[in-house]
């Protein structure tokens, strides 16, 4: 009779047991699809980091919440992994990783949570913990280079020709006017079909195939969240250094620490040819076509923070009338970004009301997101 009590409580203990690590694949499998979600989302919407991650991990563990009471209440927050994830494995939870692996097309997400034990509390163990990882990567041409918000047949406005968009998307609210010669190019969107009679230099293919632009849904831009890029708060005048401002490497040597600048004045851009200026934001409030301008051709500007968010106009345009290098995100909502150059890589997204490129033989590599993320794929 001993020996059967102690085999019943045994058999009963491993039964409980297998029921507490069954609910903890149950879990598992749970967090797993959160962290599947959550990267492809991510990955079809490079440019939103990470609100779109944050709501697909929001909406597997709280199928009772939809996408709108996810992006409100936020009940699972992403946080940039620390230490970044090296073969697909880091420490951290609740967190992401955009680039991934040194690809800005890749982004990594990794969720958790702890999980209540029913019976192994008895022996001590009253909960562990969860955690389920994905990387993800965008293909086929989506990200894009340049955004315009305005619906006229000529929001976007190329000419001379002869660039190469087949790694950076063309996307327009309205139209896109083109002259000069063809454009090399792998994706082309438009929100308003009849505009294409204005595209009087052809976008091709690589193998010469002229190409029709793709209609997509026409956006409204009422609110700072609709912009394919949500637009950042700007900074009170108050907190901007009154005045206008030139940057060279003067200006650098004065400011070495890395970070947000803003001018209630014009910004001129005049680092010299040869030269790298990495890793500053600049915010003009100025209200003028031109409140960031170059001064001197042939510098090089990389954007700050992960997203390299590099010029911000929120009340006026920017004119790059003399040739320099960009590497980073370009805001103009209510005004016009101009671009001239020859013979030179642009990297980055530039959103705007109008876009006007005057380059030729330059090529475009795009970061920013899609009308629709495109095409994306699990790959961890």
């Amino acid at each position: 009779m001993v020996i059967f009590a102690l085999g019943l409580v045994a058999l009963m203990a491993a039964a409980a047991l297998a029921l507490d690590v069954s609910n903890g694949f149950v879990h598992k499998e749970k967090m797993q699809s959160a962290a599947d979600a959550s990267a492809l989302a991510q990955a079809g919407n490079l440019g939103d980091a990470p609100t779109t991650a944050e709501i697909y991990a929001c909406l597997n563990p709280f199928p009772t919440l939809d996408k709108a009471q996810c992006a409100a209440n936020r009940p699972v927050e992403l946080h940039v992994c620390s230490p970044a994830p090296v073969g697909g494995k880091t420490s951290d939870s609740d967190c992401y990783a955009k680039p991934y692996n040194g690809n800005s097309s890749k982004v990594y997400v990794k969720v958790g949570e702890t999980v209540d034990t029913f019976f192994a509390s008895v022996i001590g163990h009253g909960n562990f913990d969860v955690s389920a990882s994905a990387a993800a990567s965008s293909t086929g041409g989506t990200g894009s280079f340049v955004f315009a918000g305005d619906t006229a047949c000529d929001a976007i406005k190329i000419s001379n020709g002869q660039d190469d968009f087949t790694q950076g998307a063309v996307w327009s609210n309205g139209g896109i006017t083109t002259s000069g010669k063809p454009n090399t190019a792998e994706t082309v969107w438009v929100a308003v079909p009849s505009c294409n009679t204005k595209i009087g230099a052809p976008f091709v293919t690589t193998s010469g195939a002229t190409i029709t632009p793709t209609t997509v849904p026409q956006r409204t831009l009422t609110n700072a969240s609709d912009w394919p890029y949500p637009l950042p708060t700007p900074p009170t005048s108050s907190s901007c250094t009154t005045g206008s401002v030139t940057i060279n490497p003067a200006w650098v040597t004065t400011h070495p620490t890395h970070g947000v600048y803003c001018y209630t004045g014009t910004i001129t851009l005049g680092m010299p040819s040869g030269t790298t200026v990495s890793g500053y934001e600049f915010v003009s409030l100025g209200t003028a076509g031109n409140t960031i301008k170059t001064g001197t051709a042939g510098g090089k500007y990389v954007g700050y923070g992960e997203d390299k968010l590099l010029f911000y106009a929120p009340n006026g345009g920017l004119a790059f009338t003399q040739g320099i290098t960009v590497e980073g995100i370009i805001l103009a909502p209510k005004g016009t970004v101009t671009m001239t150059g020859a013979g030179t890589t642009q990297t980055g997204f530039i959103e705007a009301l109008n876009v006007v490129l005057t380059n030729s033989n330059t090529t475009f590599i795009g970061t920013g997101p899609g009308p629709s993320g495109g095409d994306v794929s699990l790959d961890e």
